[in-house]
């Protein structure tokens, strides 16, 4: 009996040790679901904003660059009798 005793110990140890495991995995789980969530809502938004203005400001800046320099303005010149 001492043998089925000592493998009772054992198996009841070794449950136990795969509940903490499990335990450990679920709070893994729910911290990379936060940091996911997190991800999701804030930075890939901003990212996308950042990104998307970087990019108006890059054609913009194309398209003024395109354009003629712009001739001095000149005063009006007078009649002459």
């Amino acid at each position: 009996e001492t043998e089925l005793d000592h493998f009772q110990q054992e198996k009841v140890r070794i449950r136990k040790e795969l509940r903490a495991v499990r335990a450990g995995l679920d709070e893994d789980i729910g911290h990379l679901g936060t940091v996911v969530k997190v991800l999701d809502i804030v930075v890939f938004p901003a990212l996308f904003v950042l990104i998307a203005v970087l990019i108006g400001l890059w054609r913009r800046q194309r398209r003024l660059g395109a354009r003629p320099a712009a001739a001095p303005a000149q005063a009006p010149k007078e009649a002459r009798p």
